[in-house]
């Protein structure tokens, strides 16, 4: 694997459209045939370089995204034009505010897909970030849902457009290929780390900003009133819901506490009524429990520096949105000792992961008891 010497950053459009993250390594690997790694002369290995950088600049910096799915892709209603439009404006906002510039996410690159052209071809047939097409893939099965879960779910995908990526390019005798090696704080190797971390912020920033989107949108504005009067009513039901999910828990002991207590916050947020029972807007609830106790304690421990969980929070923004991964284990390690940035690194994207945010905790809590001295 050779990292190519050249680093593309973010340009910006005559319109004052910015149309790509800010940025973008390029990782060469040449395959022969049966994908056998093939050191190819200076002259060839030149030439494939050039191919590379002709396909990229196509795909990346000519705003072209890939064609596929273009032709299956449903016309956007005027809600949902209005939803990306509001959306991209918002987060820039926010993400501005801290001195991070980021790409526009524009109607097309959001393309709405039949759900079995969906399903045949991605892992995830519900929506899915492709940085590789440049698209944001959403099935049209979310036509079904509350349109506010559609607010969570575009501004979401939107969120993982922005963020600055890694593209590895490889080449074999026919043609140049991309593929994803990681955006934000994730790192992709053998293995995958600081994803689930990466999606609990990522969730985090779209629980903050979507009460905005819907003061945007009279619609919207309108049904999340009509939503939050629904609940009301029904909070003896979710309450009940709160405690049969502490009884989940083998155990009672102070991890488990204060998992459980930030997890009864978290169920304070929107919901929504389907069917007769509540569903909640925002997902990857372990990996943002296990997100705010991190945040806590660091603003426990440095209260000069970090007055309240938002001051910290930008620090890890500003980690997923300029790819800056020493800015949160540094601040991680500070509160939990060595090693322990390792520990939540492995924290899974699973959104059912109650258990293992658990345990992660408990490890932290132990690695932070037996720290030395600083």
């Amino acid at each position: 694997m050779e990292l190519l010497s050249e680093v593309f950053r973010g340009k910006q459009s005559t319109q004052g459209i910015k149309y790509m993250p800010p940025e973008i390594h390029i990782f060469l690997e040449e395959r022969g045939k049966g994908g056998v790694y093939n050191r190819s002369s200076e002259i060839k290995k030149g030439k494939k370089v050039k191919e590379v950088y002709d396909e990229f600049r196509r795909r990346y910096l000519d705003r072209k995204p890939d064609l596929s799915y273009a032709n299956v892709a449903l016309e956007k209603t005027p809600l949902e034009e209005n939803i990306i439009r509001q959306a991209n404006s918002l987060i820039n906002e926010r993400l501005g505010g801290i001195g991070i510039d980021t790409i526009d996410v524009l109607s097309r690159h959001v393309l709405i897909v039949p759900h079995l052209e969906l399903k045949r071809h991605e892992e995830d047939p519900e929506y899915e970030t492709r940085h590789d097409l440049m698209r944001i893939l959403l099935t049209d099965k979310i036509r079904e849902e509350d349109p506010l879960k559609l607010v969570a779910i575009v501004m979401h995908e939107a969120l993982h457009f922005k963020e600055p990526v890694e593209i590895e390019a490889m080449v074999d005798e026919k043609r140049v290929y991309f593929n994803d090696r990681g955006s934000g704080i994730r790192v992709s190797g053998r293995g995958t780390t600081f994803a689930g971390l990466s999606e609990g912020i990522t969730e985090e920033l779209t629980r903050s900003i979507f009460p905005f989107l819907c003061e945007k949108i009279p619609e919207l504005k309108k049904l999340r009133a009509e939503s939050i009067l629904a609940m009301q009513i029904l909070t003896p039901q979710i309450t009940s819901n709160r405690i049969a999910s502490r009884q989940k828990f083998q155990s009672s002991d102070e991890a488990q506490q204060q998992l459980l207590d930030v997890l009864d916050e978290i169920a304070k947020e929107d919901f929504i009524l389907v069917k007769g029972k509540t569903e909640g807007r925002f997902t990857y609830i372990p990996q943002r429990a296990l997100l705010t106790l991190i945040m806590m304690t660091i603003t426990k421990d440095d209260p000069k520096n970090f007055p309240n969980i938002n001051s910290v929070f930008n620090i890890f923004l500003k980690a997923q949105y300029k790819k800056s991964l020493p800015l949160v284990t540094d601040l991680i390690e500070r509160s939990f000792g060595e090693g322990s940035s390792e520990i939540v690194g492995g924290m899974s994207t699973g959104i059912g992961a109650f258990h293992e945010a658990e345990q992660i905790w408990r490890k932290l809590l132990e690695n932070r008891r037996n720290r030395k001295s600083l």
